[in-house]
């Protein structure tokens, strides 16, 4: 299949085209190289991923209430889709887990120390659940080398598919105008760099879906995001902070086997978003709709 690119003038010249409508997303396949999965999946070029030890793998499956403040720490890397943002904990009574950096960073979620600013990711959409497909992973969660520590891989839906597009961030942190997804937190050595991609669906309308490889800072891609819209959408990973973790990693050989800490880390959240006006943007041709039942994610108890 051939890509075409062109920039996105200021004023939409195609008829049929919207900035910053509200999209919804079904899946995002990371898979890397899993048998099974679509897309790049994503490395990290020195020192593997952050998770924290007790969190499980960075792989969540169930509902918005199996988050708690004991399996979801602020800096751990995982993959996840809601419209909001990362989950925060900002409780009183737990003052070393009580997520200042994201707070700070989005703005939105509440005063601080109040109930508002407390949230579980997936709480916005009641009832859904969230999945993931089978050998899903960060890192190396058994530090035996089984998995590689330098790749984030797997599939993550939410089923039933109720997500809703929110507002991706700034740069510098607050909210833009740019309608977006959250799929990913990912906790890395400063100053490493992180590269790749997902294979990302969403609803067009009812038993019809479209679906594109995106690259992490690559060039936007056209998805048919209605009946009669279609919106240039990228993957933007947005620096929340840089941190100190003086604790060891659960997905990682050094981590896990010696007990060694993290160190200095870059904290990235990945939001799959419109772009502006000006940007370069490339689409399949031709364009093919896809089915919406793709794929359906069997997985057991695994938690974070």
């Amino acid at each position: 299949m051939k890509i075409a690119c062109f920039a996105v003038a200021g004023s939409w010249a195609v008829a049929g085209f919207a900035l910053a409508a509200p999209f919804q997303p079904l899946n995002v396949d990371a898979g890397g190289d899993l048998l099974g999965y679509d897309g790049p999946g994503f490395r990290v070029d020195n020192g593997g991923f952050f998770v924290a030890d007790g969190a499980g793998t960075g792989v969540f499956v169930g509902n918005a209430a199996a988050f708690s403040a004991l399996n979801e720490f602020e800096f751990d890397s995982h993959f996840t889709i809601d419209q909001h943002g990362p989950t925060a904990r900002n409780r009183t009574t737990n003052p070393a887990n009580n997520s200042i950096a994201t707070l700070s960073f989005y703005g939105d979620y509440g005063p601080a120390s109040g109930l508002a600013a407390d949230y579980n990711e997936g709480e916005l959409i009641p009832g859904s659940f969230h999945d993931a497909g089978p050998g899903s992973h960060i890192g190396d969660p058994d530090g035996n080398g089984d998995q590689p520590e330098n790749a984030a891989e797997g599939g993550y839906a939410v089923i039933p598919p109720f997500v809703q597009s929110g507002f991706a961030p700034n740069q510098s942190g607050g909210r833009s105008a740019f309608d977006g997804v959250f799929i990913a937190r990912l906790t890395i050595k400063a100053g490493s760099t992180l590269s790749g991609g997902v294979f990302f669906a969403l609803l067009t309308e009812p038993a019809n879906s479209d679906a594109h490889t995106i690259l992490l800072g690559g060039p936007a891609v056209m998805f048919q995001t209605s009946p009669t819209e279609q919106q240039a959408l990228a993957l933007r990973a947005y620096l929340v902070t840089t941190v100190d973790l003086q604790t060891p990693s659960a997905a990682t050989a050094s981590g896990v086997n010696d007990e060694t800490p993290f160190g200095m880390a870059d904290v990235y959240d990945l939001w799959v978003q419109t772009v502006p006006a000006g940007a370069t943007v490339c689409f399949a041709v031709p364009f093919i709709a896809m089915g919406l039942a793709r794929r359906r994610f069997g997985r057991g108890n695994e938690t974070r």
